[in-house]
This record gives structure tokens, sequence and C-alpha cells, in this order.
């Protein structure tokens, strides 16, 4: 269903809004792939490379999507943290302004651990 028609069952009284409908795309849809890459590393078949190559690619998808939302961020006036969450930390090397965020520091982390494994394929 797309919004038109949620639009036009609401406007009718005929659907409640459900928050988690099927057009939508669900955040939590992504708790799948973590599963499905370990399956393509560990489970033994035909085509070994090419089953590695397809995780890291999946992985660099899920790390290139939040480093664009991130690089994107004046665009939609969106922020690197929540006030009530974890705060921007100061480093423990560089100039004492320096503030880095907790996950721009892991997802750095992790895409350069990511980068080490797909070169060692």
């Amino acid at each position: 269903m797309c919004l038109v028609q949620h639009q036009t069952l609401l406007s009718e009284k005929k659907l409640r809004r459900r928050p988690w409908c099927g057009c939508r795309i669900r955040p939590f849809q992504l708790h799948r792939s973590g599963p499905d890459c370990a399956r393509l590393i560990w489970i033994k078949g035909q085509l070994e490379a090419e089953r590695l190559y397809l995780a890291g690619g999946l992985a660099a998808a899920m790390y290139g999507a939040f480093f664009a939302a991130m690089l994107s961020r004046p665009i939609y006036g969106g922020v690197l943290y929540d006030e009530n969450g974890y705060l921007p930390f100061r480093p423990p090397f560089g100039p004492a302004g320096w503030r880095w965020d907790v996950n721009v520091t892991v997802f750095t982390a992790m895409s350069a651990i990511l980068l080490l494994g797909v070169a060692a394929i």
C-alpha cells in the first residue's frame, strides 16, 4: 500500500493508521543481514570467495548508508548524537577542542576492519 492509498482509506475511516505497515521500510529489517552474512561466510559450499565478497558488499552497503546519512546531515538538519544519549567525547589524542561521536568512531573502526578483511580474501 502506498501513502496515497493510506490517506484515501484514512479519509474514508476504513483503516486505522498502522505505524508498521508493509509499504514502509522498517529499520529492524536489517536484523537479518547479520545471520545471512554469517551463513555466507561459514557454511561450506561452492563459490567460497564470491560468497565472501557478497558478505563484504552487504556490510559495506550498510556502513556506506551510515556515512551517506552522516555526510548529508546539513541537508536535512540532522545531528550525530541525541542529547539524552551518548554525548561526544574527548579523544585520547589531538587538540583539546576535538570531540568524537561514539557512532562515527565505531563505524569507522568497523569499516577499516571490513576493508582489511576484504583485502585479505
